[in-house]
């Protein structure tokens, strides 16, 4: 809900009555355990970390690319 509907913490919060302190630590973890998984799926060569600058730039290059094909 947080990352992929972008809705805030309150909101997410509000629609799985938890508090919003829960809703940060479970997306903290949820984040973490993604990234160990990917880890182990693709062994010891770099994984991005979330949120870092370089992932986010090939994420835009990546959404560019696919709106320029769509017109």
């Amino acid at each position: 809900m947080r990352e992929i509907e972008e809705l805030s913490g309150r909101e997410t919060a509000d629609i799985l009555g938890l508090s919003e302190t829960n809703i940060r630590v479970l997306f903290h973890r949820a984040k973490e355990m993604l990234r160990i998984d990917l880890k182990n799926k693709i062994g010891e060569k770099e994984v991005f970390q979330f949120g870092n600058e370089r992932c986010e730039r090939i994420a835009e290059r990546v959404l560019a690319t696919i709106i320029d094909y769509a017109h």
